[in-house]
């Protein structure tokens, strides 16, 4: 993944173009109406940010979680704004967490019942 080397309190800033065409290089691209729906999806919550923060477990270390990520687990709550697991084998989530003019984006994708979902967390400031 391109991104800018500068991370801010563990959030690496990368561009919300960056953030689409990983997308597109994910399994997602073999179900065109799924990979639609998520990209979409993505793209209301970003809106017109040419940046956001990103953390990624297996990128960035498990340990290294930011601190907001761990807030919105246990204080605020992800709510769910999508969820394809009731109709298809493999499914993608996509869950919301809203605190004060920031918003955290938990994008769970390719995930099946034999093998979770790897999620990745993106920081949108409005």
């Amino acid at each position: 993944m391109q991104a800018q080397q500068n991370q801010s309190q563990g959030w690496q800033q990368i561009s919300t173009d960056t953030v689409i065409s990983d997308l597109s290089e994910s399994n997602l691209i073999y179900d065109w109406s799924e990979y639609q729906i998520v990209r979409t999806i993505l793209q209301e919550f970003m809106g017109a940010q040419s940046h956001v923060g990103y953390y990624f477990g297996e990128v960035h270390g498990y340990d290294n979680k930011p601190n907001e990520v761990r807030l919105c687990q246990e204080v605020y709550n992800f709510e769910t704004v999508y969820d394809s697991s009731m109709y298809q084998q493999t499914y993608n989530i996509i869950q919301v967490c809203q605190h004060g003019e920031v918003t955290y984006l938990a994008v769970s994708l390719c995930g099946s019942y034999g093998a979770s979902a790897l999620t990745a967390y993106y920081r949108i400031t409005i």
